[in-house]
């Protein structure tokens, strides 16, 4: 993509390489945590193989840049504090290179972001949790939705809000405790 705003400094980007045969090396362990560090030229072995926007000001606008991501595999959005519903809609750009993605702790993120993963039809992994504005009954339904709209991915979502988690950690420890 375009040198631009896509993501703030704080993302962090891993690359891996492709030989002329068209396969991928493993991913790099290395990260560049500065999309503005990404090289100017063009390098056709250099692909953006995953995208950690933890603790990220990431907004949808520039989610248009994914457009032509094709080996784009992994995404992390935790505590991306501007996530919502349309940015989660326009991860539809990647749907055929996707495969793992979590969202976790983005406070702007509604059910009707939640059931706009289900077009992701290649991801085999989905972790959801602590979305404030997902309640507890919602969660059990998307959950359902996403699980009937996604058969091949395994999606977790074990609770909607950081108190529902707080009581299921309660329950564990009562069980424990009783002997069960």
């Amino acid at each position: 993509p375009p040198r631009s705003t896509l993501f703030p400094y704080t993302t962090l980007f891993r690359s891996t390489r492709v030989t002329a045969a068209g396969v991928s090396d493993p991913p790099s362990t290395d990260w560049f945590r500065d999309y503005n560090a990404l090289p100017t030229t063009y390098d056709r072995t250099l692909r953006i193989s995953e995208i950690d926007g933890t603790d990220s000001a990431v907004m949808s606008h520039g989610f248009k840049y994914l457009e032509g991501l094709t080996h784009l595999r992994r995404i992390v959005f935790h505590k991306a504090t501007y996530i919502e519903d349309e940015a989660l809609s326009k991860l539809e750009a990647v749907v055929q290179s996707l495969k793992d993605l979590q969202v976790s702790s983005c406070g702007n993120v509604t059910v009707k972001g939640v059931h706009s993963l289900g077009c992701l039809k290649n991801l085999e992994k989905l972790l959801l949790y602590d979305l404030p504005q997902v309640t507890p009954a919602a969660r059990v339904e998307c959950l359902e939705y996403l699980q009937a709209q996604l058969p091949k991915c395994r999606v977790e979502f074990p609770y909607a809000q950081a108190s529902e988690r707080k009581a299921q950690q309660e329950n564990e420890k009562e069980k424990e405790s009783n002997g069960d």
